[in-house]
Protein backbone atom coordinates (compact mmCIF):
# COMPACT_ATOMS: atom_id res chain seq x y z
CA UNK A 1 0.00 0.00 0.00
CA UNK A 2 0.87 3.97 -0.52
CA UNK A 3 3.43 5.47 2.70
CA UNK A 4 1.61 8.01 4.35
CA UNK A 5 4.59 10.24 5.15
CA UNK A 6 4.04 12.35 8.57
CA UNK A 7 2.55 15.56 8.28
CA UNK A 8 3.76 18.71 10.33
CA UNK A 9 1.12 20.79 11.94
CA UNK A 10 2.24 24.36 10.99
CA UNK A 11 0.05 26.31 13.06
CA UNK A 12 -1.78 29.32 11.39
CA UNK A 13 -0.99 32.73 11.35
CA UNK A 14 -3.71 33.43 13.86
CA UNK A 15 -2.60 31.32 15.91
CA UNK A 16 0.92 32.45 15.73
CA UNK A 17 -0.40 36.09 16.85
CA UNK A 18 -2.79 34.59 19.94
CA UNK A 19 0.44 33.25 21.33
CA UNK A 20 2.82 36.21 20.82
CA UNK A 21 0.07 38.76 22.69
CA UNK A 22 -0.42 35.92 25.00
CA UNK A 23 3.25 35.86 25.94
CA UNK A 24 3.52 39.14 25.70
CA UNK A 25 1.22 39.62 29.00
CA UNK A 26 3.11 37.36 30.56
CA UNK A 27 5.66 39.04 30.37
CA UNK A 28 4.15 42.57 31.23
CA UNK A 29 2.46 40.50 34.43
CA UNK A 30 6.12 39.55 35.37
CA UNK A 31 7.26 42.97 35.44
CA UNK A 32 4.68 44.08 37.38
CA UNK A 33 5.13 41.28 39.93
CA UNK A 34 8.44 42.59 40.50
CA UNK A 35 7.91 46.02 40.56
CA UNK A 36 5.32 44.87 43.09
CA UNK A 37 7.43 43.02 45.29
CA UNK A 38 10.79 45.85 45.21
CA UNK A 39 7.92 48.31 46.34
CA UNK A 40 6.82 46.14 49.11
CA UNK A 41 10.43 45.38 50.44
CA UNK A 42 11.60 49.19 49.58
CA UNK A 43 8.42 50.05 52.15
CA UNK A 44 9.41 47.68 54.40
CA UNK A 45 12.55 48.44 55.40
CA UNK A 46 11.51 52.51 55.06
CA UNK A 47 12.53 54.28 58.35
CA UNK A 48 9.88 56.22 58.07
CA UNK A 49 7.13 56.19 61.92
CA UNK A 50 4.48 54.01 61.63
CA UNK A 51 0.85 55.89 61.08
CA UNK A 52 -0.26 57.34 64.46
CA UNK A 53 -2.68 55.45 66.61
CA UNK A 54 -6.60 55.40 65.99
CA UNK A 55 -8.47 57.85 68.41
CA UNK A 56 -8.48 57.44 71.82
CA UNK A 57 -12.45 57.55 71.97
CA UNK A 58 -13.05 55.43 69.13
CA UNK A 59 -10.72 52.71 70.39
CA UNK A 60 -12.54 53.62 73.97
CA UNK A 61 -15.96 53.47 72.59
CA UNK A 62 -15.95 50.17 70.67
CA UNK A 63 -14.53 48.49 73.70
CA UNK A 64 -17.24 50.09 75.48
CA UNK A 65 -19.74 48.40 73.54
CA UNK A 66 -17.76 45.46 72.52
CA UNK A 67 -17.56 44.82 76.60
CA UNK A 68 -21.11 45.29 77.18
CA UNK A 69 -22.68 43.27 74.34
CA UNK A 70 -20.88 40.12 75.55
CA UNK A 71 -21.63 40.46 78.96
CA UNK A 72 -25.37 40.27 77.91
CA UNK A 73 -25.09 37.92 75.13
CA UNK A 74 -22.90 35.37 77.57
CA UNK A 75 -23.57 36.14 80.89
CA UNK A 76 -25.49 32.60 81.19
CA UNK A 77 -22.28 30.69 80.56
CA UNK A 78 -20.51 32.86 83.28
CA UNK A 79 -23.21 31.70 86.11
CA UNK A 80 -23.08 28.30 85.42
CA UNK A 81 -19.11 28.20 85.24
CA UNK A 82 -19.31 30.16 88.63
CA UNK A 83 -21.52 27.86 90.21
CA UNK A 84 -19.18 24.76 88.30
CA UNK A 85 -16.57 26.27 90.51
CA UNK A 86 -17.77 26.04 93.71
CA UNK A 87 -19.56 23.18 93.49
CA UNK A 88 -18.21 20.38 95.71
CA UNK A 89 -16.28 17.34 94.14
CA UNK A 90 -18.90 15.16 94.82
CA UNK A 91 -21.92 16.72 94.06
CA UNK A 92 -20.22 18.76 90.79
CA UNK A 93 -22.78 18.28 87.31
CA UNK A 94 -22.05 18.80 83.80
CA UNK A 95 -22.89 22.13 82.35
CA UNK A 96 -26.02 21.16 81.06
CA UNK A 97 -27.33 19.80 84.32
CA UNK A 98 -26.02 23.01 86.45
CA UNK A 99 -27.63 25.50 83.51
CA UNK A 100 -31.23 23.07 84.70
CA UNK A 101 -30.29 23.85 88.20
CA UNK A 102 -30.49 27.63 87.71
CA UNK A 103 -33.11 27.93 85.49
CA UNK A 104 -34.96 25.71 88.43
CA UNK A 105 -33.89 28.26 91.30
CA UNK A 106 -35.57 30.95 89.57
CA UNK A 107 -35.52 31.17 86.01
CA UNK A 108 -34.18 33.44 83.64
CA UNK A 109 -33.54 36.28 86.19
CA UNK A 110 -30.93 33.85 87.89
CA UNK A 111 -28.94 32.62 84.41
CA UNK A 112 -28.74 36.02 84.08
CA UNK A 113 -27.56 37.21 87.59
CA UNK A 114 -24.77 39.85 88.01
CA UNK A 115 -25.15 41.25 84.64
CA UNK A 116 -25.17 44.56 85.32
CA UNK A 117 -21.44 44.21 87.46
CA UNK A 118 -20.30 41.72 84.46
CA UNK A 119 -21.02 44.40 81.49
CA UNK A 120 -19.54 47.51 83.91
CA UNK A 121 -16.36 44.69 84.60
CA UNK A 122 -15.41 44.01 80.81
CA UNK A 123 -16.85 46.90 78.96
CA UNK A 124 -15.05 49.28 81.60
CA UNK A 125 -11.70 47.08 82.35
CA UNK A 126 -11.59 47.05 78.08
CA UNK A 127 -12.15 50.79 77.53
CA UNK A 128 -9.61 51.35 80.20
CA UNK A 129 -7.37 49.09 79.01
CA UNK A 130 -6.91 49.97 75.92
CA UNK A 131 -7.10 54.24 76.98
CA UNK A 132 -3.94 52.89 79.43
CA UNK A 133 -2.58 51.35 76.00
CA UNK A 134 -2.66 54.11 73.80
CA UNK A 135 -1.13 56.36 76.60
CA UNK A 136 1.51 53.86 77.70
CA UNK A 137 2.51 53.49 73.37
CA UNK A 138 2.75 57.14 72.99
CA UNK A 139 5.16 57.58 76.61
CA UNK A 140 7.77 55.12 75.61
CA UNK A 141 7.52 56.13 71.75
CA UNK A 142 8.51 59.98 73.36
CA UNK A 143 11.05 58.34 75.67
CA UNK A 144 12.67 55.61 73.15
CA UNK A 145 12.20 56.96 69.78
CA UNK A 146 11.11 53.88 67.14
CA UNK A 147 12.23 50.08 68.04
CA UNK A 148 12.56 47.99 66.07
CA UNK A 149 12.82 43.68 66.49
CA UNK A 150 12.88 41.76 69.45
CA UNK A 151 13.54 45.30 71.60
CA UNK A 152 9.77 46.20 70.53
CA UNK A 153 8.49 42.89 70.98
CA UNK A 154 9.67 42.95 74.60
CA UNK A 155 8.13 46.58 75.53
CA UNK A 156 4.97 45.88 73.22
CA UNK A 157 4.46 43.26 76.09
CA UNK A 158 5.25 44.75 79.29
CA UNK A 159 2.99 47.89 77.89
CA UNK A 160 -0.10 45.47 77.23
CA UNK A 161 0.55 43.12 80.04
CA UNK A 162 0.84 46.30 82.57
CA UNK A 163 -2.13 48.12 81.48
CA UNK A 164 -5.00 45.12 81.38
CA UNK A 165 -3.15 44.70 85.05
CA UNK A 166 -4.03 48.28 86.27
CA UNK A 167 -7.62 47.96 84.55
CA UNK A 168 -8.36 44.33 86.23
CA UNK A 169 -6.79 45.98 89.93
CA UNK A 170 -9.26 49.27 88.89
CA UNK A 171 -12.52 47.07 88.50
CA UNK A 172 -11.42 44.30 91.16
CA UNK A 173 -14.26 45.93 93.42
CA UNK A 174 -16.73 44.99 90.69
CA UNK A 175 -15.66 41.62 89.85
CA UNK A 176 -16.16 40.50 93.25
CA UNK A 177 -20.03 41.94 93.32
CA UNK A 178 -20.17 40.06 90.28
CA UNK A 179 -19.19 36.62 91.16
CA UNK A 180 -21.32 36.72 94.31
CA UNK A 181 -24.36 37.69 92.48
CA UNK A 182 -23.57 34.87 90.35
CA UNK A 183 -23.52 32.77 93.36
CA UNK A 184 -27.19 34.19 94.73
CA UNK A 185 -25.79 36.33 97.00
CA UNK A 186 -26.39 39.78 95.64
CA UNK A 187 -27.38 42.66 97.61
CA UNK A 188 -30.28 45.26 97.28
CA UNK A 189 -29.50 48.56 95.63
CA UNK A 190 -27.65 49.37 92.73
CA UNK A 191 -24.29 48.93 92.23
CA UNK A 192 -22.66 52.02 94.23
CA UNK A 193 -24.82 51.05 97.24
CA UNK A 194 -23.91 47.15 96.84
CA UNK A 195 -20.11 48.37 96.79
CA UNK A 196 -20.63 50.88 100.02
CA UNK A 197 -22.23 48.38 101.75
CA UNK A 198 -19.33 45.66 100.40
CA UNK A 199 -16.46 48.62 101.76
CA UNK A 200 -18.31 48.94 105.52
CA UNK A 201 -18.80 45.57 106.08
CA UNK A 202 -16.12 43.97 105.31
CA UNK A 203 -12.93 47.35 103.93
CA UNK A 204 -10.80 46.47 101.60
CA UNK A 205 -10.06 43.17 102.09
CA UNK A 206 -13.41 42.08 100.69
CA UNK A 207 -13.37 44.50 97.83
CA UNK A 208 -9.54 43.31 96.52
Amino acid sequence: GPVLKPQRCVPDHRTTMRRQHLLGHLSLLSLALAANGEAAAALSSSSSPPPPPADRGRRAFAGLLAGTLSSVLFQPFDVVNTRMQVAPAAARAGMLRTASAVWREGGAAALWAGTVPSAVRLAGGIMLYFVFLGEAERAARAAFGELRGATKGALDFALGGGSRTAAAFIFCPITVLKTRAELGGGGGGGLLAQLASLARREGAAGLW
